[in-house]
């Protein structure tokens, strides 16, 4: 099974050694892993550098400082291969994550439909000691009316997606808050999304994330718990602006239904919340499988849009 794992680095040189050691001792061994880094200050790229493993690329161009969807962007340009997965700096593979993921790929994926899979992680502490969360307890995804209160979409640390999804993906001109809420979008408009629950990497946090789950005391952590992050919003805005902008770049290529949950999304971050509430009792809309869970986090937030 033709491989690429796709890993993004910027100063992780806390981490990153990890995390390649991670992903080299793999029980499945046939991949290529792409490593690009986006202008490091620190010695990551001397210990990219230090590794001496030919199924290393690590990819050399003129881009700079062009942020983390960018950076995955550039990345998957580079891919050939039938299955892609993303891997970020500072993670910690289990040794069998290619090896199921690749197994349940090849037992469900239809090739010529864009597909997914993802699986859950363990919140650890810096040190990889085990914070006792799961990044996600059960599939989170029944449809696109699921996607689009995610705020980022499904984590590209724990999915594996298909050469026809990745294709699709690479002709977005839309605007990327970041890469995994693109693919996801893609994956549960035009293909299939399936889930594991087995636990198959450490989602490592630390004060250095660029997106995590962060804490903010007792309040902080019932939200983490509900609403999947600890921000009193609804929508980042980075967020609406990327479907908004996926709305009106790709309005040829949706069928009415999908046009029609996006108008309503849309308008659902324009209102006020009473007309939220309205629309999402209407509607199809859901968090992580629930609509009480979405209406519960219009009631408690600050804003319909954060900034």
């Amino acid at each position: 099974m033709n491989t690429d794992v796709l890993l993004a680095c910027y100063n992780g040189s806390a981490f990153i050694s990890e995390q390649i050691h991670s992903i080299l001792n793999q029980t499945h061994k046939n991949f290529i892993l792409y490593i690009r880094d986006d202008g490091s200050t620190d010695s990551t790229l001397d210990i990219i550098n230090g590794f001496d493993d030919d199924r290393i690329v690590l990819i050399k161009d003129s881009h700079l400082n062009v942020g983390v969807a960018r950076n995955f962007q550039l990345l998957m340009e580079q891919s050939k291969s039938e299955y892609i997965l993303f891997a970020d700096q500072d993670d910690y593979w289990y040794e069998t994550k290619l090896e199921k993921l690749l197994g349940i790929a090849e037992s469900k994926f239809n090739k010529n439909l864009p597909s997914m899979v993802y699986s859950a992680g363990e919140v650890v502490d810096s040190n990889l000691s085990s914070l006792g969360v799961k990044t996600v307890g059960s599939n989170c995804i029944d449809s696109m009316s699921d996607v689009l209160f995610l705020n980022g979409g499904v984590q590209g640390c724990a999915m594996l997606i298909n050469r026809p999804l990745l294709s699709h993906v690479l002709k977005d001109n839309s605007y990327w808050y970041m890469h995994d809420q693109i693919v996801t979008l893609y994956c549960s408009i035009f293909g299939r999304v399936h889930f594991t629950d087995e636990v198959l990497f450490s989602y490592r946090q630390h004060g250095s994330n660029v997106l995590g789950h962060s804490s903010l005391g007792i309040l902080g952590n019932i939200t983490a718990v509900l609403f999947g992050n600890n921000d009193l919003y609804l929508v980042h805005k980075k967020s609406f602006d990327s479907i908004n902008s996926f709305y009106i770049n790709n309005y040829n290529i949706l069928d009415e239904n999908t046009r029609n949950i996006l108008k309503s999304f849309i308008l659902i971050c324009k209102s006020n919340k009473l007309l939220a509430l309205l629309i999402i009792i209407k509607s199809s809309f859901k968090l992580k499988s629930s609509k009480l869970r979405l209406l519960l986090k219009v009631l408690v937030c600050k804003e319909l849009v954060g900034k």
